[in-house]
């Protein structure tokens, strides 16, 4: 077995085991409410983005909940998830209010997850030319013709600039996944299951031949 391919396949036991974590927690009423509780510690159902940010950095160096913060102490990836939440899914103010939680909780898991693909690419510049683009897919296992590569660069590229985004990445990680609706909007009071197939980010591993082809 090839570097590439040893790379490819402890990626892909990091993304199996994290996603069985946050489904755990997900769906665990007694855990989102604990963790509502801390993040909303003056009681007034709603929290700012700093207050998110105080959590997220706590929780990360204290290795808090079996490791489900661990890692995600990444500003690009917070920044997305809160404007995905407060925007995209929640009512539009600039809180997170409790019903948003689980999305907000959600959407931290993801974009971390898109993140970590992304910076793993990425030299280091939160920029991601062709060559990186090439390089960062060759690395993580991936044996795509520079034909392959380059169709699949300019799908997420957007704005045809020559350069992905962080932006670019996780609007055409998010749409190829499916997940551009609420699909996860749930009050903990009453948790509903959520399906394995809401959370696989199996794909983003996969994104280069499967989800971004």
């Amino acid at each position: 077995m090839g570097a590439g391919a040893s790379a490819g396949a402890s990626v892909s036991a990091e993304f199996n085991r994290s996603r069985a974590l946050a489904k755990r927690i997900f769906n665990d009423k007694a855990t989102l409410k604990k963790l509502w509780t801390v993040l909303d510690f003056n009681g007034n159902g709603m929290v700012s983005l700093a207050e998110i940010d105080k959590m997220i950095i706590l929780f990360n160096e204290a290795n808090a909940y079996e490791g489900f913060f661990k890692g995600m102490n990444n500003k690009p990836a917070l920044m997305r998830a809160y404007k995905r939440t407060i925007e995209g899914e929640g009512d539009g103010d600039a809180y997170v209010q409790r019903h948003e939680f689980t999305i907000l909780l959600r959407n931290l898991y993801l974009y971390n997850q898109f993140w970590a693909v992304f910076d793993g690419i990425d030299g280091d510049d939160r920029r991601v030319d062709i060559n990186e683009f090439k390089a960062g897919v060759a690395k993580m296992g991936y044996n795509l013709t520079d034909e392959e590569a380059e169709a699949t660069f300019a799908k997420i590229d957007k704005n045809g600039g020559g350069q992905i985004l962080f932006d670019e990445f996780c609007d055409y990680c998010m749409k190829a996944a499916g997940l551009g609706t609420n699909r996860i909007a749930v009050n903990f009071d009453e948790p509903e299951k959520i399906d394995p197939e809401e959370l696989d980010i199996e794909e983003c591993r996969d994104m280069v031949k499967q989800m971004l082809g």
